[in-house]
């Protein structure tokens, strides 16, 4: 087992992180002889296999190859982000939009446009242009956009099962640019850019917006808008410098606060920002968007590795009614998937789920200090489904009134997630959930069994709100491979309508954690003594936020107090076969830890 890492005391407000995962790169110690023969081999498997398959209108088949990325230091414009220049082998090859994604593909697919250039905006009119690039969108949904694609072809038998659209690296962005082209532009050097406004859509200031794709003149590869119009997401976390040396395969995807982005934007960037080799970031914060940055996509097999091709059809799904879930990426066997409850009408939705994002760096940290690379952590939320008045149902009144409530919400939203994700065929799937979540991973669990029985689920449930009458305290947990409940006994949920979060589940290991809590207090309470004298008792609460707490602390070190439990008896954590040995049952007393 890799023991996790002590890394400081959690800190919410400074930790706001969003990574994702790694993956894992095997050919990146092939012989250069070896590298040889798997790209002729992958080539001529490509050529045949690209027969098969039907990708969207406007797509360009690229061949695999080698190409220098990066620019050299003699370079005009140049920044340090762009060395040291590497030489890069793509190994497999794919199709690519031949423009970017525009705002009328965008709204067949996903009903509506983010757009900021959608009619009246801050007093201005923009105009309605569908052809235009879809922009202000955020990375996660370009993402989705690809996994919503993905399965509506498959839907259609046009591509293979292993076959999904997505973001292009920032290797294959760039070597789709440069077109086999070594110049600052592909259309050459243009020193006193002069050539470039045939070719670009590039900024002076707020009048200057992105126009309809397709409207310049196009590279060698007949790709548009590479060097403008808007800033495209790439599938890469962000890192400040190139590897160097040379590659396979080219991509970064641990510590992903930042995600890259590739070419220039027509609302502020100037030509040298347009260049080929020019790289720019973007921090990933809670429904952060930009209206200079849009997406193409790319369509590829999902591994690298020679193989059969396989055409089974996927059945139709719905999306999620609230979250954004960027889908199953390329070399992940196993997910771990982090969602929060509810999120009163008073407090903020970016402070309430802020520590989904933190835990998702920390589990993703330790997987990636110990050389675990076929995981995959998500972070889920579900905000618009959450932040409401109710936690759950009060009264036949309130229902007839339309009156949401979250738990309704999250069991809808998660029955829906749960189809995607059973679609995706993962080894093994750990869902964590707070509060009013828990409904949400229980109806993904519940879906996954049906759909996908050979994928093992693992549960765990932190402070689980079981509804109003407690209707959910003998289904969570129902089915899955494992579930461990985390509880304390709080101020928040002990008064009045609220009690609802506080002990045994009943298909779960149930651990109390009250004890443990370093910010706990005592409560005085009163009750009649012998002689009918009225003496003062207390009980000890802690908060509905202490188990978060708790579970995060065994993500980042041993805590003798803990026990084991948490983090360590997950299977990610290589402590599986002791978890299912020792507390595979679930148990009617809960297990206190504490003094």
């Amino acid at each position: 087992m890799c023991e996790p890492k002590v890394r400081g005391i959690f800190t919410p407000e400074k930790q706001q992180l969003n990574p994702d995962n790694r993956i894992e790169n095997m050919k990146t110690h092939l012989t250069t002889l070896g590298m040889a023969i798997l790209v002729t081999l992958g080539a001529e498997r490509r050529h045949l296999t690209a027969q098969t398959i039907t990708p969207v209108t406007n797509m360009v088949w690229i061949n695999p190859g080698t190409f220098i990325m990066g620019s050299p230091e003699s370079e005009e414009e140049r920044r340090l982000s762009e060395g040291p220049q590497t030489q890069v082998t793509l190994t497999t090859g794919f199709y690519i939009g031949k423009y970017e994604v525009t705002q009328s593909e965008y709204v067949e697919l996903m009903g509506s446009t983010p757009s900021w250039l959608n009619g009246f905006r801050e007093g201005r009119d923009w105009g309605i242009n569908l052809k235009r690039p879809v922009e202000r969108l955020t990375w996660n949904q370009a993402a989705y956009y690809c996994t919503n694609l993905t399965r509506q072809e498959r839907i259609a038998n046009h591509i293979p099962r292993n076959w999904r659209y997505r973001l292009p690296t920032e290797a294959e962005w760039e070597y789709t640019c440069r077109a086999g082209t070594t110049t600052r532009f592909s259309f050459g050097d243009d020193p006193n850019h002069e050539l470039i406004d045939m070719y670009a859509w590039y900024g002076n200031g707020n009048d200057s917006v992105p126009q309809p794709v397709g409207t310049k003149l196009p590279n060698p590869w007949s790709l548009y808008d590479m060097h403008g119009n808007v800033k495209e997401w790439c599938l890469d976390c962000w890192s400040n410098k190139l590897p160097g040396g040379s590659t396979i395969d080219l991509f970064k995807d641990n510590d992903c606060s930042q995600r890259a982005i590739r070419g220039g934007s027509a609302v502020f960037d100037e030509p040298g920002q347009c260049r080929s080799a020019s790289r720019q970031n973007i921090a990933i914060l809670p429904g952060f968007n930009d209206r200079n940055v849009g997406f193409r996509i790319v369509l590829a097999p999902t591994n690298n590795l020679l193989g059969e091709i396989v055409t089974t059809i996927e059945k139709p799904v719905k999306k999620p009614a609230y979250g954004t879930y960027p889908g199953r990426q390329e070399g992940k066997n196993n997910l771990v998937l982090i969602t929060h409850g509810w999120i009163p009408t008073d407090s903020t939705p970016e402070e309430s789920t802020a520590w989904v994002d933190t835990m998702t760096h920390s589990i993703s940290e330790y997987l990636a200090s110990c050389g675990i690379t076929d995981w995959q952590v998500v972070p889920y939320k579900w905000v618009e489904g959450a932040h409401l008045i109710l936690p759950g149902d009060i009264s036949d009144i309130a229902k007839r009134i339309g009156l949401q409530n979250a738990l309704s919400n999250a069991k809808m939203d998660g029955g829906n997630l749960g189809e995607i994700i059973a679609d995706e065929n993962w080894e093994h799937i750990h869902l964590i959930a707070h509060s009013a979540g828990s409904g949400l991973i229980q109806a993904v669990s519940e879906k996954i069994q049906v759909a996908s029985p050979n994928t093992t689920i693992h549960c765990t449930f932190l402070d689980a709100f079981v509804g109003l009458s407690g209707e959910e305290r003998g289904n969570y947990g129902k089915g899955s491979r494992w579930a461990d409940s985390y509880f304390s006994h709080d101020f928040e949920t002990s008064v009045e309508i609220l009690a609802f979060t506080e002990g045994p589940l009943d298909n779960a290991y149930n651990v109390d954690v009250t004890w443990l809590d370093p910010n706990k207090d005592d409560v005085t309470l009163y009750s009649a003594a012998p002689l009918f004298d009225i003496q003062p008792c207390y009980q000890t609460k802690s908060s509905h936020h202490w188990p978060i707490d708790f579970y995060f602390t065994t993500t980042v070190m041993s805590w003798p107090l803990a026990e084991g439990f948490g983090f360590p008896l997950s299977k990610e954590n290589g402590e599986w076969n002791f978890t299912l040995a020792n507390y595979g049952e679930p148990n009617e007393v809960p297990k206190k830890l504490g003094p």
